[in-house]
């Protein structure tokens, strides 16, 4: 039994290999698409168009057996995601490139946003209530 284990060990690493590559896959599909639902409007159509097409090819190379296409599809995906976030950043007013600092609202809730601070006249002081 020992010996049998050994000799599928490759084979054994190489399908965790694979299935790792594929959950990655589905997992960045999915989180492109619940960003892309809530951000709506605040990207444009176009980019808009172009992730939903690059989800759905993500989503098609899953549906294969073809591993070299979910990765290089996921790529792609991973690429137009961050531009994404970085579009929307900027259009809610974050600091151009991502500057050092505290994390504003906008940059936390999206996926991929990055921290980005705020320049000492542009910080916004507010308490607020949560209601129940």
């Amino acid at each position: 039994a020992v010996k049998e284990a050994q000799s599928h060990e490759a084979e054994d690493k190489q399908r965790r290999e694979e299935i790792e590559i594929r959950n990655r896959a589905d997992n960045l599909a999915y989180a492109t698409e619940k960003s892309l639902k809530d951000l709506g409007d605040k990207i444009p159509a176009a980019t808009k168009s172009e992730l939903e097409a690059k989800v759905k090819a993500v989503r098609d190379a899953l549906a294969g057996s073809d591993i070299e296409a979910v990765k290089s599809t996921s790529e792609t995906l991973m690429q137009a995601s961050h531009r994404m976030a970085e579009e929307a950043y900027k259009a809610a007013g974050g600091a151009p490139d991502g500057a050092g600092g505290a994390a504003g609202a906008e940059a936390g809730s999206q996926p991929g946003g990055q921290a980005g601070g705020a320049k000492k006249d542009d910080v916004v002081d507010a308490e607020f209530e949560e209601q129940k």
